[in-house]
């Protein structure tokens, strides 16, 4: 009796701890409404912004029964959510569309020497079947909503599933289920709501199209928003991917990032001494070339990041007794593209290539090349301090913003790169070489996200791998010597575009048998909720000045 009694109590508990509860008093109807509700208000209050949108697609095969990437696409320009439309900061449509069939045929001329046709049809004819009813830049816009027609009772119905955190943001999880009889668009799959205004912050599944799944494939994704203001969640991280069901394969995978939120972000700016103006007299072109990266919001603002860049560069100038002047900075340029390149005594490195570095030594290997270009005095400056940056590229081959490059001064620089790494404490060379040799590899498959300035760096790959020691127990020299893309190391704050080294644990890297060097792999956010800048607290006063000056300058006003 007592077995049998214990056996009850224990199906009940089950039973108990299986049923989903919500907040309070609330109900699933009621949760449910409150969702919809605040899904209308955030559709709304988003067609106020306007933020850089960033989009990288991989083109992929079959290749010996696995998937890899053959070819890429970028995207870069300011996302108008109002208009649904990517335009540059002039104003300039970047979305100018072609006809389908002659966009295909370009770019598979394009593509001739690079790719197997046989194998892949052309990625803009894969993205326009993907988005047959607009430009591909639209397309891939319309997925910062869970359903661009509308989400709402009429459409569909909320399965409460359960609680969950996702970084710190504590949510609700419901899977969102299309209403019965329903034709056309929509989308279905699981959503994630915060518990305080019960806004969605994440939402996984699969759009489907007029006719079901998109021309026989299915569009999956994974969208995250982030809190960049109070009760306002913004598209931060896209991940999706085209797929063919019948088949099992993917025919390409997508992310798509955000930033610059913040219509008036303030540049960088500090006062300076008399000793620093004149010093800059000598770097007027340099200034003005960072001035106007970081007023298109290319350039992040100055932050702690640099310093580890300057440590880094600090560190091959000591071992080599060297004493640069005036010193080298470092500063990241915002996209994911691979680059880094000097402009005077600035060397600029991009968000995309630190996250992919696989560890301090490989970084330095990067920077001792452009600190070899400021040794050499190579020029470079003046005709950046001309160029809008703001007139993003609208073409779909991307040009890496014509960073100037010169093939003599590149050689010369990559001898004494090598010079002032082996003087260093970054003479163990070895993932610097396996780094710079991937990149050699996939710089053909991928040239719109490898940048000249880094492809031209590998030539140091031989020279190091030839006389380097392998460390005990590395793998071979082409696996997981360059990360995937998978945004884990560097975090963006959408609003401000201050950078940081992300604090929280990282996830497991995927087995170097699942993943390829720079291969586009999704990754999951730390949500944390919305909270005031810190005040700087006041300076004590101080005594008054017998001159009769005050004794502090008055406060700058903000802009």
């Amino acid at each position: 009796m007592r077995v049998a009694l214990k056996a009850i109590l224990g199906t009940a508990c089950m039973a108990l701890t299986a049923v989903p509860m919500l907040t309070g008093q609330t109900s699933p109807d009621q949760s449910a409404d409150r969702v919809f509700q605040r899904e209308a208000q955030e559709v709304t209050l988003l067609k106020q912004y306007s933020p850089i949108m960033e989009i990288y697609v991989q083109d992929l095969k079959s290749d010996q029964g696995h998937l890899a990437p053959e070819a890429d696409h970028y995207y870069l320009g300011r996302a108008s959510f109002s208009q649904g439309t990517m335009q540059g900061d002039n104003g300039a449509n970047a979305n100018v569309k072609k006809d389908r069939k002659e966009e295909k045929k370009e770019k598979e001329e394009i593509n001739a020497e690079k790719i197997d046709k046989k194998h892949a049809p052309g990625m803009i004819g894969e993205l326009a079947g993907a988005f047959p009813k607009e430009s591909v830049q639209q397309g891939f816009m319309k997925l910062i909503y869970v359903d661009p027609l509308g989400f709402d009772r009429n459409r569909y119905h909320l399965d409460y599933v359960r609680r969950e955190f996702l970084g710190e943001v504590r949510c609700l999880v419901f899977d969102a289920m299309v209403a019965p009889g329903l034709k056309g668009p929509h989308f279905q799959g699981r959503i994630w709501v915060e518990d305080k205004d019960y806004t969605i912050v994440r939402f996984n599944g699969e759009y489907f199209g007029d006719e079901g799944k998109i021309k026989g494939f299915g569009l999956r994704l994974d969208s995250w928003r982030e809190n960049i203001a109070p009760n306002v969640w913004a598209p931060g991280y896209i991940f999706s991917v085209l797929s063919d069901p019948e088949k099992g394969l993917a025919r390409f995978e997508a992310q798509s990032t955000f930033w610059s939120y913040n219509p008036k972000r303030a540049r960088t700016e500090s006062d300076r001494t008399e000793e620093e103006s004149l010093r800059a007299q000598d770097r007027e072109h340099e200034d003005e070339a960072m001035d106007r990266l970081e007023s298109a919001a290319l350039l992040a603002p100055a932050g702690e990041v640099d310093k580890v860049l300057d440590a880094v560069m600090n560190n091959i100038e000591v071992g080599n007794n060297l004493d640069i002047e005036p010193e080298p900075e470092g500063r990241v340029l915002m996209t994911s593209t691979l680059e880094c390149f000097n402009i005077g005594h600035t060397v600029v490195i991009s968000r995309g290539l630190l996250d992919m570095l696989p560890d301090e030594g490989a970084l330095a290997a990067v920077l001792a090349h452009e600190m070899a270009h400021i040794l050499a005095s190579h020029p470079a400056g003046e005709k950046w301090s001309y160029r809008d940056w703001s007139a993003f590229p609208n073409e779909d081959t991307f040009n890496h913003f014509e960073y100037p490059i010169n093939p003599q001064d590149e050689d010369a620089a990559n001898k004494k790169a090598l010079e002032l790494l082996k003087n260093s404490a970054y003479k163990d060379l070895w993932s610097g070489g396996s780094f710079l040799h991937v990149v050699d590899q996939y710089s053909k498959t991928f040239p719109n996200l490898i940048g000249p300035h880094v492809e031209a760096r590998t030539p140091m790959a031989s020279a190091i791998l030839s006389t380097a020691q392998k460390p005990q127990g590395a793998p071979e020299e082409k696996q997981l010597a360059a990360l995937p893309i998978m945004g884990t190391r560097i975090r963006v704050d959408l609003w401000t575009d201050q950078i940081e080294l992300r604090r929280n644990k990282p996830g497991v890297l995927p087995s170097v048998r699942e993943v390829r060097p720079f291969e586009i792999r999704p990754f999951h956010l730390y949500l944390t909720r919305w909270a005031p800048p810190t005040a700087v607290p006041a300076a004590p006063a101080k005594a008054p000045d017998p001159s009769g000056a005050p004794a502090n300058p008055p406060a700058q006003q903000p802009n």
